[in-house]
C-alpha cells in the first residue's frame, strides 16, 4: 500500500493569499495528477468546499479534506493518521507542470483540464 506522505507530498502550499486562492481555484472541476518516481499517476478531485478525492495508480480511491493553514494546504483522510502538509509553487494555473522533491525521488505535479478518468 502506498504511503501517506505521498498523498502529503500533494499538499497545496501557497505563500500568499491571492495567490493561493487563484492556484486552488484552478484546480476546482479540474485534475491533479502526482506522478511518482515508479511511473504510477494518481489523480486528486479537489472541491471549493474543502473535500478531495484521490484515485491512486493501484485502483484504490480515498476521500478527505484540505484546508488551509500558516500558508499551507495540508490533506486529511479518514482513518489515516493525522494530516500532511507541504510547499508547492503559488500562481499555478491549469496546464501547469511542476516537480516536487520527496525523500522517494521527484515527484512531477500537473493541473489538467477536467475530471480526467474521474470515473475509471
Amino acid at each position: 500500500m502506498r504511503n501517506f506522505a505521498v498523498l502529503g507530498v500533494l499538499g497545496f502550499v501557497l505563500s500568499m493569499a491571492p495567490a493561493f486562492a487563484e492556484t486552488m481555484d484552478a484546480t476546482f472541476g479540474n485534475t491533479v495528477t502526482l506522478t511518482r518516481p515508479d511511473g504510477g499517476v494518481d489523480r486528486y478531485y479537489f472541491e471549493p468546499d474543502g473535500t478531495f478525492v484521490e484515485r491512486s495508480s493501484d485502483g484504490q480511491t480515498y476521500a478527505g479534506s484540505w484546508v488551509r493553514r500558516e500558508g499551507d494546504v495540508c490533506l486529511s483522510v479518514p482513518g489515516r493518521d493525522g494530516e500532511n502538509c507541504t510547499p508547492v509553487p503559488a500562481d499555478k494555473k491549469v496546464g501547469d507542470a511542476w516537480t516536487l522533491e520527496s525523500g522517494g525521488g521527484s515527484l512531477a505535479i500537473t493541473i489538467v483540464a477536467g475530471r480526467a478518468d474521474a470515473h475509471s
